[in-house]
């Protein structure tokens, strides 16, 4: 249960903080008109921020975690086109550069990406980074291994997704499983966690589009994540314990082209209720 203060000098009875909690943890004093924590209610907090994020002249407070501290009139807010623009201009990169991004660029994406949503949140997603190019080596050799035995015993996983094609790229000279990404990144939370997988797609989703505003590039690594998530010493390799789930795998790293124009896509599919 995270503890909330409320400086009634910066106060302005506004009660914003009373309308937006999404729980009902606050109510306005009857007779003073100020907001105030329901005790009984306090216990369901979360910590989502919404009544600190709300309040017009920061007089709450939410102990637990870390905020950016940005005042909310220097928060600029993208324009439709902009976001138009950006969104549908989202690539896949899987060509990068052979040089490594600094360790503190990593932590930065992180660092923006820790603030994506998550169910009541309870933030589960956790991070292992495959930092060394030949850690990422290391992860692609053992993930062919399994895909080779695969094939071998035919199995219906192998034979839907042609893990076939895969081996054979990699025997070619080529590296169809990591694209020779300087680093890979693992979204992994408990296995029992059943909000996690959702949780972590949306991380995952947050990073990908974070990524290009330092400088790089990134791909989904879902063939890596199969194996992690089928294959203990792969699993252990990622760095991820043995009574966790990878929900996704990220290849990252400079590209090494920039696309030009924006990509034809299908007409949205909608229905109206």
């Amino acid at each position: 249960m995270a503890q909330k203060t409320i400086d009634l000098e910066r106060c302005t009875k506004c009660n914003r903080c009373v309308e937006i909690c999404p729980l009902e943890i606050f109510e306005t004093d009857a007779s003073t008109g100020f907001p105030a924590v329901s005790r009984p209610r306090n216990k369901r907090c979360t910590a989502c921020g919404h009544c600190e994020a709300i309040c017009p002249t920061n007089a709450v407070s939410v102990e637990g975690g870390t905020m950016p501290g940005t005042s909310s009139d220097k928060i600029g807010k993208p324009s439709q086109e902009q976001i138009a623009n950006y969104f549908s201009s989202r690539r896949s990169t899987r060509r990068f550069l052979p040089e490594a991004v600094p360790q503190a660029t990593v932590e930065t994406l992180l660092d923006i990406v820790r603030y994506a949503p998550s169910g009541i949140n309870r933030q589960p997603v956790k991070w292992s980074v495959a930092y060394s190019q030949g850690s990422v080596r290391t992860l692609a050799e053992l993930t062919v291994g399994w895909l080779r035995e695969q094939v071998q015993l035919a199995t219906p996983l192998s034979q839907c997704l042609r893990f076939d094609i895969l081996v054979d790229s990699w025997e070619s000279g080529n590296d169809p499983l990591s694209r020779n990404a300087p680093h890979c990144m693992f979204a992994f939370a408990h296995k029992d966690d059943r909000m996690a997988t959702t949780d972590a797609v949306i991380a995952l989703s947050h990073l990908e589009l974070a990524a290009p505003s330092l400088g790089l590039g990134a791909c989904w690594a879902g063939y890596l994540n199969i194996a992690i998530n089928s294959c203990p010493p792969i699993k252990a390799a990622a760095g991820i314990p043995e009574d966790h789930t990878s929900y996704g795998s990220m290849m990252i790293g400079k590209p090494q082209y920039g696309f030009c124009r924006v990509p034809k896509r299908n007409e949205v599919k909608v229905s109206w209720i």
